[in-house]
């Protein structure tokens, strides 16, 4: 079973830090809740998924006026950045800018402007149905359409598309679309929303687009808008509504294109396909209600008379850790349990399952082979259902504390995981750079199910090739067949018997130790760690994969002259204070870049030169620098990345880069100072953790970034 791991709350906080490199202390509580007056409070309960940020330039001034962002806003980089910024701005009569920017800089359009800074500066919001989700499964599928035909003809011996291709895509196309067909005649609603302050300019420039549109010529290309947009009044904002039909696009696009298109397809899938461009309806919206300009699209407009209406998402259950948060967030996430089940995740998958099915049929195999191979098809796509999450809403937010910033993720109603220490942190070397550590809850029943499937396809694709393949081809596939299906046989049995029972299912890949090439700064080092349950397994396992990657390259020379010097090269064993290290022969002589390899009881490692694998392998606890959050709950996973060590570690080679760069700037003393005095702001992040428990039926990720201003001289 999938689960959510600490990056998915990771990569949100990330963000944040990004733009908030300094923190005052957090924000005061309020006696009434402040939440209640925002979108979350306007949003419908029933949203598929919601996103909100709060006061973005609240936040900016924050940066802006802390030392970090006022000693950045002084260098002369950003300084000449700004002006040339102006500079550019002010020369309203510049020809090399794009028509909207010259538009936009015309004084007239000045309200605009401030209409525009408005809407970006207090709160903006989005939410939409949870058809969305079946919208990306089509935007998944469509980009999966392409890569698959292109399969199917691979395994008709085919390296090049024959003509036949261009027919074969649209019709693929047009089974994927006639298959999403309630999902594009129905668009599902979105709303995008910015609450202003002046809202009488937010009214008036809409008065000044409908006029715009009004006039645009009855000749030009936009022509088609003017009997398009209509005015009207809905729930309580006032909007100007673009409804497009199939008809328009007709138009748009150009009726030959349409004819070609459908021309291309089967015959009895045109008339569905008119009907499915007949039927198609897409609204445009954008107006104002009540303090907030919005933007919105969907097939009909009766969202937005509903707006405001009704039980509103801030209400949920769910958001109960957002209405408790010590501070007010400055963003916050929701996805339904409806969205979820929506938003497969095997949408690749599933397509090539399909695939396969019409080549099965489309082959000239006997009913009997073709029944039975279709039937392991299905075996396969039960497989997958199998791995696929629980559908589950979902909620995430953060908010600033006198520390930094503080970021949950929580997917509710997932099954509970039992707690056990995550020992594989002990081996990760005392002070890494970055690590992601964590446990896998596949079981061997999860395992043995997915080699199954992965069995099933390897038969339909085997035979597939042999039944259109001929020639030499043919010859050349059943040499390699002969040699390498005793070898796949062997694989599967060393990876159930010895390989997963020896490993305990933890796993973490770390960036730690060093790696010197002569000449160049040092580079960190990168390993991955395994957690061990039964050494002498693991051991033997390993030994069978060796022994059968020697007779596949065998098999390879004895197919191709061209590889007949094609070796493995052997390891060399060395016993060290952690345990047996095994390490490959030096690339280009530097004993650095050996892949050396190591185990130990309880950990197994492979990373680039033998004293980084002891390092590794030997038991050493955690100095991470900053505090770990929730360190005293039973940990999932965990994330740390240490912004300062990697800086460290960066700014040998900013420095070297500079050193050539030295001869062709103007003055190469203030590009390095300025260098090292951002990569001191980049220092102000001291720390970010991330970590995953449950927490009764719920699955919580908790992400930490620690921050610090730049220290003034004399400060500690």
């Amino acid at each position: 079973m999938n689960r959510r791991g600490p990056l998915s709350g990771f990569a949100s906080a990330l963000a944040i830090a990004l733009l908030l490199p300094v923190l005052a202390p957090a924000w005061s509580a309020a006696q009434e809740d402040p939440l209640e007056k925002t979108s979350l409070a306007v949003v419908p309960e029933d949203a598929g998924f919601c996103s909100v940020l709060l006061e973005p330039r609240a936040l900016c001034q924050k940066i802006a006026g802390s030392r970090a962002g006022k000693t950045l806003l002084a260098q002369p980089a950003v300084i000449d950045l700004r002006n040339e910024i102006e500079r550019t701005w002010e020369g309203l009569e510049r020809d090399d800018d794009p028509p909207p920017l010259r538009w936009l800089k015309q004084p007239e359009n000045e309200p605009l402007r401030a209409l525009l800074v408005d809407m970006a500066s207090h709160e903006v919001f989005c939410y939409g149905e949870a058809g969305w989700a079946d919208l990306y499964d089509l935007y998944q599928r469509s980009n999966n359409v392409q890569n698959f035909t292109m399969l199917s003809f691979l395994m008709r011996g085919r390296l090049f598309p024959p003509p036949s291709a261009e027919q074969e895509l649209f019709k693929a196309y047009a089974d994927l679309m006639l298959g999403h067909r309630d999902v594009l005649t129905k668009p599902p609603a979105l709303v995008v929303g910015f609450r202003v302050e002046d809202v009488s300019r937010a009214k008036a420039q809409l008065d000044r687009l409908e006029q715009l549109i009004r006039t645009l010529p009855a000749d030009g290309d936009a022509a088609w808008l003017r009997g398009a947009v209509k005015r009207a009044r809905i729930g309580e904002g006032d909007f100007l509504t673009c409804t497009i039909t199939g008809k328009m696009i007709e138009e748009i696009v150009g009726e030959d294109f349409v004819k070609n298109f459908l021309g291309a397809l089967q015959e009895d899938l045109r008339p569905e396909y008119e009907k499915l461009l007949a039927d198609f309806r897409e609204t445009i919206s954008v107006g104002v209600w009540r303090n907030y300009v919005i933007v919105s699209a969907s097939g009909a407009t009766d969202h937005l008379a509903k707006l405001g209406t009704g039980k509103p998402l801030y209400g949920r259950a769910e958001l109960a850790p957002v209405r408790s948060a010590p501070s007010p967030p400055v963003s916050v996430g929701y996805t339904s349990a409806d969205f979820q089940r929506r938003m497969r995740s095997d949408a690749a998958v599933d397509e090539l399952l399909k695939h396969l099915d019409r080549e099965l049929q489309a082959a000239p195999l006997d009913d009997d082979a073709r029944r039975n191979l279709q039937a392991e098809l299905q075996d396969v796509r039960a497989q997958v259902e199998k791995t696929l999450p629980p559908p589950a809403p979902t909620v995430d937010y953060c908010y600033l504390s006198p520390s930094g910033v503080e970021a949950y993720s929580i997917h509710f109603d997932q099954p509970a995981a039992p707690a056990r220490p995550l020992t594989i942190l002990e081996h990760l070397g005392r002070k890494p750079l970055f690590f992601a550590a964590g446990r896998s809850n596949m079981t061997m029943d999860d395992w043995r199910g997915a080699l199954k499937a992965l069995r099933s396809l390897v038969r339909v694709a085997d035979a597939l090739v042999l039944a259109r393949s001929e020639g030499e081809s043919r010859q050349q596939y059943e040499f390699l067949r002969e040699k390498l299906a005793p070898l796949a046989e062997r694989l599967e049995k060393a990876t159930l018997e010895e390989v997963l029972p020896g490993l305990d299912g933890q796993l973490a890949l770390v960036v730690g130790g060093d790696v010197q090439i002569p000449g160049l700064p040092k580079v960190p080092g990168v390993a991955l760690v395994w957690g061990v349950e039964n050494a002498r397994k693991l051991e033997e396992g390993i030994g069978n994969y060796v022994a059968v990657a020697r007779e596949i390259v065998a098999a390879v020379r004895e197919m191709h002259f061209q590889f007949a010097g094609l070796e493995l090269p052997e390891a060399e064993a060395t016993t060290s204070s952690a345990g047996t290290i095994y390490a490959y022969p030096p690339i280009g002589g530097l004993d650095d870049l050996r892949l050396a390899a190591g185990l130990v009881p309880r950990a197994a490692v492979v990373t680039l030169g033998a004293k980084n694998a002891e390092q590794f392998l030997t038991r050493t606890p955690l100095d991470l620098g900053v505090p770990l959050a929730d360190k005293d709950r039973g940990l999932l996973s965990v994330v740390h990345l240490d912004v300062p060590q990697v800086v460290d570690a960066a700014q040998p080679w900013f420095d070297f880069g500079l050193f050539f760069l030295a001869p062709v700037v103007d003055d190469p003393e203030s590009l390095a100072s300025q260098v090292h005095v951002g990569l001191d702001i980049a220092r102000c992040v001291r720390g970010i953790t991330s970590v995953s428990y449950q927490d009764g039926k719920a699955l919580v990720t908790h992400t930490r970034i620690v921050m610090r201003d730049l220290e003034m001289e004399g400060e500690k």
